[in-house]
Formats: C-alpha cells, structure tokens, sequence
C-alpha cells in the first residue's frame, strides 16, 4: 500500500490556533495531515501549504456537531490512507460565557455537539480503526473550564468537564489493548485575527489538579499568569 509506513494523523478545528499549529508540528513530524475545520477555505489552505511544504495533507470540511460529519472524517481518512495514527479531537467553540439562567437549549445543544459529541463519535471511529491495528493515539483538547467553573459559561465549563471524564473513561477501558489517550490541557489560548495572544490584566494563578495516572502526558501550566499561544501548546 502507498501509505502503509506513513504515519497518518488527523486534526480537527485546524484551520487556525492551536489546532493549526499542532498540524503544522505534526507534519514537521513527518506525519500525513488530515486537516478538518467547518471553513472549507481554511482547511483547503492549510493543507495546500503543507504540501507545498513536502507533507502529504488532506482537507476536509465537516460540521463537529453533526455525527454523520464527525464519523465521517474517519471514514474518508480510511479510505485515503488506509490507517489512522492520531486523532487530535481540537475542534471546540464558546459560549459567550453565557450562565445558565440565560443559556438556551439551541446553545446548548451546539456547544456539546461540537465540544463534545464530536469528539466522542469521531473517537468511537477511530478507536474501531485503531484496535485492529492494536495501536494508536488519541488526544482530546481540554481547557481550565474542564476543571474550574468560572472560567466561561455554563454550557462550555460542561461541555469541557465532561471531555475530561470521555477520555478517563476510554482511558481505562481500551487503554489495555494498545490505545493510548491523552489529554492535553492548554491554559486559556485564544487568538485576534491578527495572531497576537491576547492577555488580560489580572493575573490567574495556575491549577494543579492531580492527576497520577497522566504523568506520561503533555498538560501544559500556565505561563506567566497570561494566555498561552498555540505554538507553545503544540
């Protein structure tokens, strides 16, 4: 097979921030990209670049929040590369920091189905994928809201918390088999336009949470009470 040695791995929400930079770290890792971002354009410029680059990258364009899109990734990966080595679940939204009196259902709704629900369906393919090989990575994106509130609206902080206890939960289940899991935790990086990181004048202090089980894994600490940007996450 053309792809049999090729490393393949797949990024959603990497058309900019950090999924994009774990993309382009990935493929100075010489790793096959798949790059997949709800804008097409984005996603179709990334992965033209990386191969301009040298690297072998595939755009796709999908809605997280949509099963059939999230399921779909690794169906079309599958069929390209015949494999899928890493599945980074990036992709992720706000809310406004919208509380709970004031949160709707539509946002709700939307707010899990891509933080959440798109990552579950598009690791539930994967792991498929990956457990007849007997080996693969997994990595889900976490944030400070998976482990404090306060931090951004209702919908988010839940969305987040209950990414962590997904891949705990896989973690303990499939681990065993020769899945391994991640989660990474990138302290509040966000981006303008522009690409500057955007820091905000009280500094926070960072957590620590405990987590002994994870000590093999990258959890990135606050810097500087500040915004991280995503080069440093990657």
């Amino acid at each position: 097979m053309k792809y049999e040695e090729t490393r393949v791995a797949i990024v959603t929400g990497a058309g900019t921030g950090i999924g994009l930079a774990i993309a382009q770290t990935l493929a100075k890792s010489s790793h096959a990209i798949v790059v997949v971002d709800i804008n097409r354009a984005r996603a179709e410029d990334l992965a033209a670049n990386l191969r301009h680059s040298g690297s072998s990258a595939l755009a796709i364009h999908a809605d997280l929040s949509q099963r059939q899109d999230a399921e779909g990734i690794i169906a079309t990966t599958l069929e390209q590369y015949g494999h899928v080595d890493v599945l980074v679940n990036n992709a992720g939204i706000m809310d406004g920091f919208t509380p709970l009196l004031d949160m709707d259902e539509a946002l709700l709704s939307r707010v899990m189905g891509v933080n959440l629900e798109g990552a579950l369906w598009a690791s539930r393919a994967a792991l498929r994928a990956m457990l007849e090989r007997g080996r693969g990575v997994i990595v889900n994106i976490a944030s400070i809201g998976g482990f404090a509130g306060g931090r951004a609206g209702t919908a988010y902080t839940v969305s987040k918390h209950a990414l962590i206890g997904l891949t705990r939960s896989v973690a303990w289940q499939y681990g065993p088999q020769g899945v391994r899991f991640e989660l990474h935790q990138p302290w509040s990086a966000l981006l303008l336009d522009d690409e500057k990181v955007i820091h905000e004048s009280t500094p926070i202090q960072p957590l620590n949470p405990a987590l002994p089980s994870w000590r093999d894994t990258l959890v990135l600490t606050f810097r500087h009470g500040g915004f991280q940007g995503p080069q440093e996450t990657a």
